[in-house]
């Protein structure tokens, strides 16, 4: 079943919409008024946003309630990002303890859940303000890397929808996409075997634009690098979900000769920020969410890296105020030539729990391995454990051109970055396996990394 995309944007989805009752186009039309909005514009308005929801947060769920109390103030007290800055962080911890009183009795909730750095599941909801806003998104985030409303694209991702499982909302779904003009192929069957099929189905779709986590990437890549006769004709790549390094970004050009537009998002949030076609950043959606980049609960200093934690300006359902997500990065001071407004996260480096915490106390991110393991030939994919402090176990996949000589050297680099203390066990191994959500995880570390957030 296929559509033809002006049909489609112009009839099926806003008839679908009206029906449903959603106004995602109309505001979707608000972002595109938005995104040309000055700096200065843009700030007074999330500042405005932020203030009205602390106004509900207090006056609706038990939880923000006590934390004014907590520290002496009230909603109107707030009237800097200092003041802000005072109140508690919201942790998965405390969500999974207090989500009772996290929730506003006044709101049709849905519920989500992501896997988080351990496994753990973390369930929480959001209200459909939130959800039409991840669409606006979505369509938003798109239209930057060049797909109109209903042209087709394809989605190399894990489950579509966790928080539905019957077969008529599996049914719904595949319809949704289908008009939409979305290909989903799932990350869970990717297999030498299936990557004919996939490359079939690829073709058939023609997508103009592939979205995907940056795992599945390289696998497809690799596979379009070793048929250089297969020709996808993709017009661009949008890349979310986990973190893309430069030899990341440099392989997936490379493999599928297209522009490469990175997102920052989460299950909990949606579209937090992304590229633009001028590719000096990524912009933040400003009305939709508020970021903190910090050391020891402070602003950094331009050009260093902090925690992110991240406020929702539009889930009234269960508000998420100064979220500890658990990823670190830096934010730009400079604007994009593109002339948006938004400003820039000049880079998401990681995960928190994606950092290796070395004996004589750097912090060694994803970026130091990539660049690492690209010196010696050979080798295809890595993954780092760090069980302890001073104990590394870095497992390799390699190819024919690798040399076993090369682990002395690796060691003795890795030793000079992180000191002597630091052991190192290298083990070779057919495949690193992807995790339950369907990506692969470089970096493990069960050793904590304290920003001095507390």
């Amino acid at each position: 079943m296929t559509f033809i995309p002006g049909i489609t944007k112009h009839i099926l989805l806003p008839v679908y919409k009206r029906i449903r009752g959603n106004p995602v186009f109309s505001v979707l039309d608000d972002y595109q008024k938005f995104q040309w909005l000055s700096p200065e514009e843009l700030q007074v308005r999330q500042w405005q946003k932020l203030k009205a929801l602390l106004q509900f947060a207090y006056s609706n769920t038990v939880y923000y309630h006590q934390q004014f109390k907590y520290i002496g103030a009230l909603p109107q007290d707030i009237k800097t990002p200092e003041d802000f800055r005072k109140l508690p962080y919201l942790t998965k911890e405390l969500i999974r303890a207090s989500k009772g009183e996290l929730i506003t009795l006044d709101s049709k909730l849905y519920n989500s859940s992501t896997s988080g750095s351990t496994g753990e599941a973390l369930w929480f909801s959001f209200d459909y303000r939130e959800s039409v806003v991840h669409q606006a998104l979505f369509f938003l985030g798109m239209d930057w890397a060049g797909l109109d409303i209903g042209e087709p694209y394809a989605k190399l991702w894990g489950v579509p929808m966790k928080r539905k499982t019957s077969r008529y909302h599996e049914w719904v779904d595949e319809i949704k996409r289908r008009i939409q003009g979305c290909l989903f192929l799932s990350v869970y069957n990717i297999s030498e075997d299936t990557l004919p099929e996939y490359v079939a189905r690829l073709k058939a779709h023609k997508p103009k634009v592939l979205e995907s986590y940056v795992s599945p990437l390289r696998v497809l890549g690799q596979y379009l690098l070793a048929h250089p006769d297969i020709n996808l004709q993709l017009e661009a790549i949008v890349t979310s979900s986990e973190t893309l390094y430069d030899q990341d970004r440099e392989f997936i050009n490379k493999a599928f000769q297209c522009p490469i537009f990175n997102r920052y998002g989460s299950t909990e949030f949606g579209n937090v920020a992304q590229e633009c076609d001028h590719h000096q950043g990524l912009h933040i959606f400003t009305e939709h969410a508020y970021i903190e980049c910090l050391q020891n609960n402070q602003p950094v200093q331009p050009g260093e890296k902090g925690e992110l934690v991240i406020t929702s300006l539009d889930n009234y359902g269960m508000p998420f105020i100064r979220y500890r997500i658990g990823d670190y990065g830096e934010i730009s001071d400079n604007q994009c030539t593109c002339g948006r407004g938004f400003p820039l996260l000049k880079s998401v480096d990681g995960r928190v729990f994606d950092i290796i915490v070395a004996p004589n106390g750097r912090f060694l991110s994803g970026t130091y391995w990539t660049i690492l393991f690209k010196t010696v030939d050979g080798i295809r994919q890595f993954q780092i454990v760090q069980d302890k402090i001073d104990n590394l176990d870095a497992l390799l996949v390699v190819d024919a051109t690798f040399k076993k000589e090369s682990l002395s050297i690796l060691e003795k680099k890795i030793c000079e970055q992180c000191g002597t203390e630091m052991k190192v066990s290298f083990k070779l191994v057919d495949d690193i396996p992807l995790t339950s959500a369907g990506k692969r995880k470089f970096i493990i570390s069960k050793v904590p990394v304290n920003f001095g957030n507390g």
